[in-house]
C-alpha cells in the first residue's frame, strides 16, 4: 500500500469541500515525509519500526563503529574473526584505538597509532623473534627439574648427575638447589681400578699394588731403587741421599758380612780364625721325644758347638743321649758307639761312665740311679757344650767331646767325656733324647769354628 494515500478532487463548485479535501491532503504528505529518513540528518530522523533491507546490502559504512550503537563494517568484523580482505586498501584499514587480533600472523598495509597485541611482523620474523620451530615447540612444552639433555631431534628429557659410592660424589646432581658438584670421598675404593700419572701427597695405601711409577727416592722415604740382587743386602747410597745399593753377591753359607772401609760396599768373606766362632741356628725344644738338628748347610766349618741350656728331662733321673745320622735325619744309628765320661760331684764323690758297642753316647749321667740329672726345674736340668769332629769326613770317625753340669740328689755333678761311632761316615744329623720320657723343656744354639 503507498505510504501517502491523498483524495481526488471531483469538483471545484464546493468551496468549502475543496478547501477541506486539500488540507487534507497537505496533511497527510506532512505525514509521509516526517516518516521518511532523511539525507541531511533532518529530525525527525529516526526509525519508529524494524527496517525490512529484503536482502539488499548498505554500502559506505564508517570502517570502524565508535558506540556500541553503531554498525559494523564486513572489514571490521573480519578483523575482529582474524581475516583480513587482502583486498583492503591502505586507506580503509586506519586503526585510532588498541586492536588485539587473536591467531592473525600476517597484517598487510595496515597503519597503527595504537598498539597491537598477538601480531608479528613478517620482516620481525628471525630478527626480534624466533621463527616457529619444532625445537622451540618441543622445548615449551617440556616442564621437568633437573639438567636438560637432548635424547633425538627435538625430543628433551631431564637429567641428574649421580656419583658412585666410595669413588664419586656428587652434590645437587639435577641442579635444582644449585650448581651441581663433583668431589671424591674421605675414603676411596679403586678396587679393578688403574691409575696413572700423577702427584699424591702423603698417602695411605694399604694393599694392592702400585705399577707404572718412577723409583721413589731416599728423601721421599724409598730407596731411589727398582730393582736388587735377589737375596743380597740393601746398602745406603753414596750420599745421604743417594740411592740404595745392592751388594752383589749373596755370599755364601758360613761368609760373614765384612766391611771395607769408608767409600765401599761391604762383601761376604769366610770369617778369618780370630774371629773364632758364627751362630749357625738355634732354638727352643718342648715336651718333645727327642731334638734332632740337621748339619748338611754347615759343611764349611771344621768344628760345630752344640750348647745346651736348662735342658729338662721329664722323667727324674734319667741320662742324656746322642745319636748320629747319615741321611739327613731320616734314621739315626744305633749301635757301634763308644764313650768314656770322668766326673766329680760336690760331695768330693767320683761319676765316671763308660761304654763300648753302644746303642748311644752318654753325653751327662751315670748307671748308677741317683747319679743323673733330676728333672726339677727349679734346679736347671743339664747345661753344657757338644763339640763335633771330622763330621763331613767318609774317611774317619766321626767324634764329639762333652762338658755338662747338673744337678741330682743334693748334689752338684760336672762331667767330661768323648766319644765316636766307630764307622767312617758322613754325620749330617744329630739327635738328642733322653733315657726315658720326653724333653720337657730346654733352649739350644749351634756355632760353627771356621
Amino acid at each position: 500500500m503507498p505510504k501517502v494515500s491523498l483524495s481526488d478532487l471531483a469538483s471545484l463548485a464546493n468551496e468549502t469541500s475543496v478547501i477541506a479535501t486539500i488540507n487534507a491532503n497537505n496533511a497527510a504528505i506532512e505525514e509521509g515525509f516526517n516518516n521518511t529518513i532523511s539525507r541531511d540528518g533532518m529530525s525527525p530522523n529516526t526509525f519508529e519500526a524494524a527496517v525490512d533491507m529484503n536482502s539488499h546490502r548498505i554500502y559506505n559504512l564508517p570502517l570502524t563503529p565508535l558506540t556500541n550503537s553503531d554498525a559494523a563494517t564486513k572489514a571490521y568484523v573480519d578483523t575482529l574473526a582474524g581475516v583480513f580482505d587482502p583486498d583492503l586498501s591502505t586507506d580503509d584499514a586506519h586503526i585510532t584505538g588498541d586492536l588485539t587480533v587473536d591467531g592473525l600472523t600476517t597484517l598487510n598495509n595496515l597503519v597503527l597509532t595504537g598498539s597491537i597485541t598477538g601480531y608479528v611482523k613478517t620482516s620481525d620474523i628471525g630478527v626480534t623473534v624466533q621463527p616457529n620451530d619444532a625445537t622451540l615447540t618441543s622445548l615449551a612444552a617440556y616442564n621437568t627439574n633437573g639438567l636438560l639433555t637432548q635424547t633425538a631431534a627435538d625430543t628433551f628429557t631431564g637429567r641428574t648427575i649421580t656419583g658412585t659410592a666410595n669413588e664419586i660424589t656428587a652434590t645437587n646432581g639435577s641442579g635444582v638447589s644449585g650448581n651441581p658438584t663433583l668431589s671424591l670421598p674421605t675414603s676411596l675404593t679403586f678396587t679393578g681400578k688403574t691409575v696413572t700419572g700423577g702427584t699424591f701427597s702423603g698417602p695411605t695405601i694399604t694393599g694392592g699394588s702400585i705399577t707404572g711409577m718412577t723409583d721413589i727416592t731416599v728423601d721421599d722415604g724409598g730407596t731411589g731403587r727398582s730393582t736388587a740382587t735377589a737375596y743380597a743386602v740393601i746398602c745406603g747410597g753414596t750420599t745421604n741421599t743417594g740411592a740404595h745399593q745392592s751388594i752383589a753377591s749373596v755370599g755364601t753359607s758360613g761368609q760373614v758380612l765384612t766391611s771395607n772401609g769408608a767409600g765401599a760396599l761391604p762383601t761376604f768373606q769366610t770369617s778369618s780364625a780370630a774371629a773364632g766362632v758364627v751362630l749357625l741356628n738355634s732354638g727352643s725344644v718342648s715336651s718333645a721325644a727327642t731334638l734332632d738338628i740337621v748339619l748338611s748347610s754347615f759343611t764349611a766349618y771344621k768344628t760345630l758347638s752344640l750348647r745346651l741350656d736348662s735342658f729338662l728331662p721329664a722323667t727324674d733321673d734319667v741320662e742324656l743321649w746322642l745319636r748320629f745320622s747319615t741321611n739327613a735325619g731320616s734314621s739315626y744309628a744305633t749301635t757301634n758307639y763308644s764313650y768314656a765320661l770322668v766326673g766329680l760331684n760336690d760331695a768330693g764323690s767320683a761319676r765316671n761312665a763308660n761304654g763300648n758297642g753302644a746303642a748311644q753316647i752318654l753325653v751327662a749321667g751315670a748307671v748308677t740311679a741317683g747319679d743323673c740329672a733330676d728333672n726339677t726345674a727349679s734346679t736347671g736340668g743339664i747345661d753344657g757344650e757338644i763339640s763335633l769332629f771330622g763330621r763331613t769326613s767318609t774317611s774317619r770317625w766321626s767324634r764329639v767331646s762333652t762338658r755338662t753340669v747338673w744337678y741330682n740328689g743334693g748334689e752338684m755333678t760336672v762331667q767330661n767325656g768323648g766319644g765316636h761311632i766307630e764307622t767312617a761316615q758322613d754325620t749330617d744329623a744329630i739327635r738328642l733324647l733322653f733315657e726315658s720320657g720326653n724333653i720337657a723343656s730346654g733352649n739350644w744354639a749351634l756355632y760353627g769354628y771356621v
